[in-house]
């Protein structure tokens, strides 16, 4: 009987085809900015973000020493304090890549069984591990939302009598094991249609085609889920073999939620600090202008600790934003790899 073979090989949380497709998030290393430049975007942004231009916010509550006749002048303090805040990353994805499959539907029939024999899934595991460990690969992990996805496909194909990565409504892998509930950096198909001795016989006839090849030996990769059922295909009995490959988001765990609303909250707070702290210094001016001496230094306590509410509060954000931006750089190193 003929064997027909086709790879899908897939990149990033939402695309997939012996296709490939690579589905991790980007995120740039932040710059530091003016805080209130700083500007967030959802996830799923598809192109890197550009680094943004430092800037400082000066704050400053400063008077001469004034003149009254009744009384004695008020000592006035002086503070000046620059907020210089990182901004936050964005988080962007990098583009899809897909690279079709390009090699032909391999067609034999096995010297063995000519009728064809049984493939057993955990058999076809065993070999597909036993040829990543000869290459030193770790080994591949079965996981039960890659298999019930690999078992929709090998059904839909037997029952819709198609063979082809892309179902004839346009479903591909990555859309079978996402509908598994299975969220992945990355992702890879392998299928085959036949006759084949056993697990061996199969794994043999994927290692011998180089795109089959490169998913079953792609180190990324570290589950599998697997599928090998028998029926009838275009008039004859024959086995329908999917493997889907994953590399799942935990692998590299994003930046904390959490974290990121914090900060925006603790942002958005200086904000309104500042604004009451530029509004309050507008009328202190008017105060000295008008020889209001009395009036102003009363101001002056009440300026000065707004000023230091909003130093603490800008040290405060920076380390957030510090910490943050390191779990940034952390899952941009895990998912680049």
């Amino acid at each position: 009987m003929k064997k027909f073979f086709s790879l899908f090989f897939i990149v990033v949380a939402g695309a997939g085809f012996a296709y490939f497709s690579l589905g991790f998030v980007k995120i740039p290393e932040i710059e530091n900015t003016i805080l209130f430049n700083a500007t967030t975007t959802a996830t799923q942004t598809k192109s890197p973000i550009p680094a943004v231009a430092t800037s400082t916010l000066k704050v400053s509550a400063s008077a001469a020493p004034v003149k009254q006749a009744e009384t004695p002048s008020v000592s006035v303090k002086t503070v000046e304090k620059k907020t210089d805040i990182p901004n936050v990353s964005d988080l962007s994805l990098k583009p899809n890549e897909t690279t079709p499959n390009t090699d032909e539907p391999l067609t034999y029939v096995s010297p063995k069984f000519p009728s064809g024999g049984i493939v057993r899934e955990d058999e076809v595991l065993s070999w597909t591990n036993y040829y990543r460990a000869k290459e030193g690969l770790p080994l591949l992990a079965r996981n039960s939302q890659l298999d019930a996805a690999a078992l929709v496909k090998a059904k839909d194909m037997f029952a819709r009598q198609y063979f082809e990565h892309v179902s004839p409504s346009g479903e591909d892998g990555a859309d079978l094991i996402t509908a598994a509930g299975y969220d992945y950096l990355l992702m890879g198909e392998n299928l085959a249609e036949g006759n084949f001795s056993d697990a061996k016989d199969l794994v043999d006839a994927w290692m011998a085609s180089p795109g089959h090849r490169a998913n079953i030996l792609k180190p990324q990769f570290d589950e599998i889920g697997i599928s090998a059922i028998e029926g009838t295909y275009q008039g004859r009995r024959a086995w329908m073999s999917v493997q889907e490959f994953g590399r799942p988001t935990s692998d590299c765990p994003l930046p904390s939620e959490s974290a990121k609303m914090q900060i925006d909250n603790d942002k958005t707070e200086l904000e309104v600090l500042i604004d009451q702290a530029d509004a309050m210094k507008a009328e202190m001016d008017a105060l000295k202008h008008d020889e209001k001496y009395e009036e102003y230094n009363d101001l002056v306590p009440v300026y000065n600790e707004l000023v230091g509410r909003i130093s603490e509060l800008s040290q405060k954000v920076r380390s957030e934003v510090n910490d943050y931006n390191v779990d940034v750089q952390s899952y941009n190193t895990c998912a680049a790899q």
